[in-house]
């Protein structure tokens, strides 16, 4: 079918001619693709202008459209909407966007919750906390937090607790936090938590890129613990 003057509507009002206007426009025929398509609007360019936004209530359902080009034909755009068609619940619900879905130099978030085992066993065989980035781009580490859950047991032995470039064992490579010492971390006797202040260190260089976020500690392995776990929480940007 064909653009119907008679279905069109400026809904918005004013003098100021260099404003976008507002449009609304109804087809029980036409579906939002045919609308859409280049040209549909052609016959009404001498009245349009790029930017100006048009409210479609088509055959399939509503849209939106914004006006791109007015020469040599019409062209619109579609743009999302809340509702069918557009963002809708699956979009805005907890957790649709996640961390791939955002800008990386944006913070972003991980967590990984580690058992007794794991705990006790990162010395010789750090965890992966963050996967590495890819080619030229470097993990920095805003924040962390160390989040003790007793059961049944408590941690002794161990050292310097922190989180890493690589899986080098026993913290040895270069520190992407500050540490925390076994003394402080096997002192807690109730459910506790503390923090690991991010940094990139001194000797910052190419080698660091494309690594992974680890934790481990120097000088010993942990010992102990019973069923006891530990949560790392880390938010950090990819740049």
């Amino acid at each position: 079918m064909a653009f119907v003057l008679q279905n069109l509507n400026r809904t918005s009002s004013g003098t100021n001619s260099k404003a976008p206007a507002f449009y609304s426009y109804s087809s029980s025929t036409d579906n939002a693709a045919t609308i859409e398509a280049d040209g549909y609007f052609s016959s009404f360019a001498s009245s349009l202008r790029v930017g100006d936004s048009l409210y479609i209530n088509a055959s399939d359902g509503p849209g939106f459209l914004v006006v791109t080009d007015v020469s040599p034909v019409v062209k619109t755009s579609a743009v999302a909407v809340i509702g069918p068609g557009g963002v809708g619940s699956a979009q805005l619900q907890a957790g649709a966007v996640d961390n791939a879905a955002v800008d990386p130099v944006l913070i972003q978030f991980a967590s990984l919750t580690l058992t007794a085992a794991e705990w006790n066993g990162m010395w010789a065989a750090p965890v992966e906390l963050i996967p590495a980035p890819g080619p030229n781009k470097l993990i920095v580490v805003k924040d962390a937090v160390l989040d003790f859950r007793p059961i049944g047991g408590f941690f002794a032995n161990g050292g310097d607790t922190g989180l890493q470039y690589s899986n080098t064992p026993a913290l040895a490579a270069a520190q992407a936090t500050f540490v925390q010492t076994a003394a402080t971390l096997n002192g807690f006797g109730l459910a506790s938590s503390v923090g690991l202040i991010g940094t990139v260190a001194a000797s910052a260089n190419i080698a660091l890129f494309d690594q992974p976020i680890c934790i481990s500690n120097k000088t010993a392995a942990y010992t102990g613990g019973g069923t006891s776990l530990w949560g790392v929480y880390v938010w950090y940007s990819v740049i």
